[in-house]
């Protein structure tokens, strides 16, 4: 029986392929390196530190091969993913270019149609206060002509103006831009505004650091203890500075 072969079983290898079979081959030669180097026990003697010392040079030497075939295989691929980083980053500075006019219009626009809206609530919440003013000041003048059925009728007319006006001052004091203002497109795209809390470093020295302490994570305070240290520094509450032997094999 004659079988057919799959559809696409002449392809070329894939660079991932390619690059795992070739660290596959070079890591064999590694691996035999590695069988050489002598067992590692207690030491009893010079003799034996000597030997010792010999594996640490050699596995310092098979590291720096490893670190070197890194090199070797990684730079093509690292050269073609300097080149896509670059390209993607033209064009998303020429996009970002492109999209901040669009925006800074958009932005002017929502702003002034925000402030017309507020204006225009705030000019209907001033009608209604004059209003009741005037009813008011009609109800005093129909009470003194000792009219009362009119002028409570007028009193609670005014009374409700200036709740009106109250409302609205209210509502406009406590909106939000994207309840003033929005843009809306043919395709069912839209535009608001929104509020968003932001913090601007004004002056460094007065920063309360003991308040941002939860928002330190370890790694960061970590590199600022080593800056320290390595700068001289030799005291920090609640941190053990010392110094340790470090094996040096040359």
């Amino acid at each position: 029986m004659n079988h057919i072969a799959p559809i696409g079983h002449n392809l070329p290898p894939s660079d991932l392929e390619v690059v795992a079979q070739c660290l596959s081959d070079q890591e064999k030669e590694l691996r035999e390196l590695i069988k050489t180097l002598p067992e590692s026990k207690i030491i009893t003697d010079e003799r034996e530190a000597g030997i010792a010392t010999d594996a640490v040079k050699s596995i310092i030497s098979l590291t720096s091969k490893v670190s070197d075939i890194h090199k070797t295989v990684k730079k093509p691929y690292l050269e073609c993913g300097k080149a896509v980083d670059g390209w993607k980053n033209r064009l998303e500075s020429e996009l970002f270019t492109i999209r901040a006019k669009y925006t800074a219009v958009l932005q002017k626009w929502l702003d002034e149609r925000a402030a017309a809206e507020r204006a225009r609530q705030l000019e209907q919440a001033r009608v209604e206060r004059e209003r009741s003013e005037a009813l008011a000041k009609e109800a005093e003048a129909h009470e003194k002509a000792g009219i009362s059925d009119t002028a409570d009728e007028l009193i609670n007319a005014a009374v409700g103006s200036s709740i009106m006006a109250d409302r609205i001052e209210e509502k406009v004091c406590a909106a939000t831009p994207a309840q003033l203002a929005k843009a809306r497109s043919f395709t069912g795209a839209s535009a608001s505004q929104r509020l968003v809390w932001t913090g601007t470093i004004e002056n460094i020295s007065a920063i309360p650091l003991e308040t941002l302490r939860p928002y330190f994570s370890n790694d960061v305070l970590q590199t600022a203890v080593n800056a320290f240290v390595r700068d001289g520094g030799r005291e920090l509450d609640g941190v053990n500075i010392e110094q340790k032997a470090q094996l040096s094999v040359r």
